[in-house]
């Protein structure tokens, strides 16, 4: 009698243990294919961030211009003009200041792109690329604009490339991020 018991109590948590666990692969699979519909609508396509490299800088462009893209409703800008407040990371004070040392404590920063319109970057849904120069006050330096722009903002990096004269660094481009409202 005692063995009968236990072979029922065996049989009940064996058949409770699978119910329990099928229930819960149930319960898992649902809650995957909710994650992936959350994740999918939850994705914002056409945001430009940096993710690659956190910028030296950062800043807010005192005004901007633009030119829309023939045969699309894209926007294109084409200067960025920010102010001598260039916010810099605390990891990079000695580049700091030698960046504002270079343009001479200029009273204004100026983006002017070389190109009529902005290039799609490959891969990546409304982000765009332009070249150009970066100057302030008599200096100039090469540099290219990545950028997204949504309706009456923008936001985006201006990668110039190191001048030679820098000692603080021996990477080739300094990161400037930069966002901008009309």
């Amino acid at each position: 009698m005692k063995n009968f018991f236990y072979i029922l109590i065996s049989i009940f948590l064996t058949i409770t243990i699978i119910s329990c666990d099928s229930n819960s692969d149930e319960k898992s699979s649902s809650t995957e294919k909710k994650v992936k519909e959350i994740s999918v609508h939850n994705e914002v396509e056409g945001t430009y961030d940096s993710k690659k490299n956190r910028p030296t800088f950062s800043s807010i462009a005192n005004s901007y211009t633009t030119n829309l893209i023939p045969d699309t409703e894209q926007i294109s800008i084409n200067q960025i003009t920010i102010s001598n407040k260039l916010d810099c990371n605390s990891e990079n004070t000695n580049l700091c200041d030698e960046l504002l040392a270079f343009f001479k404590n200029a009273n204004e920063f100026n983006f002017l792109a070389n190109e009529e319109f902005g290039k799609v970057v490959e891969g990546k849904k409304n982000v765009y690329i332009i070249k150009g120069n970066f100057s302030g006050g008599d200096k100039k330096v090469n540099a290219t604009l990545f950028y997204s722009v949504h309706e009456n903002y923008f936001k985006g990096d201006i990668i110039i490339d190191t001048p030679s004269e820098f000692n603080s660094t021996k990477d080739r481009s300094i990161s400037i991020s930069v966002k901008g409202k009309k």
